[in-house]
């Protein structure tokens, strides 16, 4: 833990736009977080087995890492239609 504690305080987060990247999955959601400087690091994904335990757990990591904008990630195919996961997402 100490060095995600030194990671953070390098970053300067709290300080400027701290944004959250969502990879939604029916099992598993990845996150990321990126600050302004675009550099993006990954984060422990959520993987409960209750819906509600993984939105909990993105909520921790919003609040821990003080973001303030979201990216969700809305997957198509390269003719156009859309992924199941994007249509549920939507």
């Amino acid at each position: 833990m100490e060095i995600e504690k030194t990671h953070e305080t390098s970053q300067g987060l709290g300080v400027g736009n701290v944004y959250l990247g969502i990879d939604y999955g029916s099992k598993r959601i990845g996150l990321s977080y990126a600050d302004n400087l675009g550099m993006a690091f990954p984060l422990p994904a959520a993987i409960d087995e209750e819906l509600a335990a993984r939105f909990e757990h993105i909520q921790r990591e919003i609040t821990r890492l003080r973001v303030t904008h979201l990216i969700l990630d809305l997957r198509v195919y390269l003719e156009g239609p859309l992924f199941n996961s994007t249509l549920y997402i939507r």
